[in-house]
């Protein structure tokens, strides 16, 4: 029975399954499939593609944009100090080793703890120096020195000029001959002498 149909599926020409090779068959039908290029998602995921690298090449050009026109200064050995920021101290300027010069104040009587005086009647011994009003330099100075006070107003008896404000400090702090190198090498800063409060 099975014969008889494929014979006479074979004298109908092209009307039945078996009319042409199946090779053929095959090959016909992934031609006619492939032809994605007028499928509807396929043109839609194309769409997205490319809506997707517009968007980022627009995103890089803005951030390239924004990057020339902005004012950063990309040199590393220029540091905004802002309030409560902690400066790094150089190496080698351990309280062994340091650079002391422009300090007019007498730090070999100070024990550790940057006190002096008798055992019953140890104090800190109290600085000062004069630094250009701006506030920027008010910062970096107090980010150096915790116990910092800036007086605005008042020349001290260093005699601070117009357009300078008076900064007095003290050694009763942790590596105070640290902290006092530091603020003796600031370019600002012309000497630090001892303080006589009246």
């Amino acid at each position: 029975m099975v014969s008889q149909w494929r014979k006479k599926a074979g004298e109908g020409g092209d009307s039945g399954p078996f009319s042409e090779n199946p090779n053929e068959l095959s090959r016909r039908t992934f031609e006619e499939g492939s032809s994605s290029s007028s499928d509807p998602a396929f043109v839609g995921l194309c769409r997205v593609l490319i809506g997707l690298s517009v968007l980022l090449l627009l995103g890089l050009a803005a951030l390239v944009g924004f990057t020339v026109r902005s004012d950063i200064d990309w040199d590393a050995s220029v540091v905004k100090v802002e309030s409560g920021d902690e400066i790094p101290r150089e190496s080698g300027s351990s309280a062994g080793e340091a650079n002391l010069e422009g300090l007019r104040l007498d730090l070999s009587q100070l024990n550790d703890q940057g006190l002096v005086g008798p055992a019953d009647g140890l104090r800190a011994l109290s600085y000062e120096f004069c630094i250009p009003a701006v506030e920027a330099h008010v910062r970096e100075v107090e980010a150096i020195d915790a116990t910092i006070a800036i007086q605005r107003s008042s020349p001290g008896r260093i005699g601070c000029g117009e357009g300078e404000y008076l900064a007095i400090g003290h050694t009763q702090q942790a590596d105070f001959r640290g902290v006092l190198a530091q603020l003796s090498n600031l370019p600002y800063v012309d000497g630090i002498e001892e303080a006589h409060f009246e």
